[in-house]
């Protein structure tokens, strides 16, 4: 019998059966291709450095169109102290270095899935095909570096009363989940949403069809006064309920003169952590740009509203395909 096998008795017969081994994580979790990588390192987080060992300080080219043109947009990052109407081309961790601290109420980001895919999407009228990869060399500890960085960032440039929304899948979500703990603090942990697209799921025969993904919430500061604002949504079907009012603590059935109970019709209801919002589809050609991942203007709208009010400064460093700059100017 060999070391690897220990005999079981089966029936009448004695059947060998393998021993059990743990798999291994170190490729998976490798840490000796980043001591020599530009992108990622192995000290999380690095508040008194801001990383600088790992992602050197680097000059942005900027683009000035001129505020003339559109008198009324003043892109300034809520900060009057900066120059307003920039464009910067480049890393947003750069930016985030130079955006002043606790100027921000809302962030919300949509970054990278660690997919370990490359999208195309085609641009402009003469159709050039653009690409852009969310592929990380040295794997999901890489990845999760390069994440931490503008996490640590985007924290500091968070008013105390600001909170973060993070939209992920399921190729990263619980290893964000434990990064975005570091960073913000496992106490400011507000939500965890479900984003269901129903109308658009995985075709993979081998597992159930994946149908969600998943938003993080975290709050800046926990004691601080943050916004939240309760949302109501269509019901599929209205629903008869009883009228009831509240005397002495205790919930009383509303009753007419003749003492006969009334109710009422509910057509909304009130929002809560799964989010039935439709994927955008080809076909809709009133919000779809061609944006490989874009996302319905629903489901910013829905995030928006509920964390922020008229006056805020609303940010999203993963800009995409600018959803949510467009939700934003329309809910002004």
């Amino acid at each position: 019998m060999s070391a690897g096998t220990r005999m079981v008795t089966w029936g009448q017969r004695e059947k060998p059966e393998p021993e059990i081994v743990l798999p291994k994580q170190e490729s998976f979790f490798s840490t000796n291709k980043l001591r020599r990588s530009a992108r990622a390192g192995t000290h999380l987080p690095d508040p008194k450095a801001r990383f600088n060992h790992l992602f050197p300080a680097l000059e942005l080219p900027a683009l000035f169109p001129p505020g003339r043109l559109h008198p009324d947009d003043h892109v300034s990052f809520g900060s009057p102290e900066l120059s307003p109407h920039q464009l910067y081309l480049g890393d947003n961790l750069y930016v985030l270095r130079g955006l002043p601290s606790e100027s921000i109420d809302l962030i919300y980001i949509d970054p990278p899935f660690f997919s370990n895919r490359t999208y195309t999407q085609i641009w402009g009228d003469d159709n050039e095909v653009r690409s852009f990869g969310d592929i990380f060399q040295d794997g999901m500890f890489s990845y999760l570096a390069w994440l931490n960085a503008r996490l640590w960032e985007m924290k500091r440039c968070l008013k105390p009363t600001g909170c973060i929304y993070l939209q992920c899948d399921w190729h990263a979500s619980h290893y964000i989940k434990c990064e975005m703990d570091k960073v913000f603090g496992f106490e400011s942990f507000n939500n965890e949403v479900v984003w269901h697209y129903y109308n658009k799921m995985s075709p993979d025969s081998k597992c159930f069809p994946r149908g969600h993904d998943v938003i993080l919430s975290y709050i800046k500061d926990r004691n601080a006064k943050f916004t939240f604002n309760k949302i109501e949504e269509l019901r599929d079907k209205p629903v008869k309920q009883l009228k009831r009012k509240f005397i002495g603590g205790r919930a009383i059935n509303v009753r007419n003169g003749s003492g006969e109970v009334q109710y009422q019709v509910k057509d909304t209801k009130r929002s809560d952590d799964v989010w039935r919002i439709s994927m955008l589809q080809p076909a809709d050609k009133t919000e779809r740009i061609g944006y490989p991942t874009q996302k319905p203007e629903a489901l910013l709208e829905r995030v928006i509203q509920a964390s922020s009010k008229i006056g805020d400064v609303v940010a999203d460093f993963f800009m995409g395909g600018g959803t949510t700059g467009a939700v934003t100017m329309k809910l002004v």
